[in-house]
């Protein structure tokens, strides 16, 4: 589970400052500045990786087998 979160904090991390360094070289012309970064959809592949990451939180057990994130599965859907 860890090595799961921290392979996909680093993606995410190298994604974003990928995308910095596009936004500084095309500049601000186009953008409304009022605009927040809330108000962006993540890219698909984002999606996907998160996806995969709650999977394993979900079905996390401890030692004894029994599961660690019982409180995200009585979560409602949100779909």
């Amino acid at each position: 589970l860890l090595n799961v979160f921290l392979s996909t904090k680093n993606e995410l991390l190298q994604g974003a400052e990928g995308e910095e360094a596009e936004d500084d070289e095309e500049g601000d012309d186009g953008e409304n500045p009022s605009a927040s970064m809330e108000e962006e959809r993540p890219p698909s592949y984002l999606k996907a990786i998160l996806e995969q990451l709650l999977e394993a939180i979900v079905s996390c057990t401890d030692s004894s087998g029994r599961l660690v994130s019982e409180l995200f599965q009585k979560l409602p859907s949100k779909l």
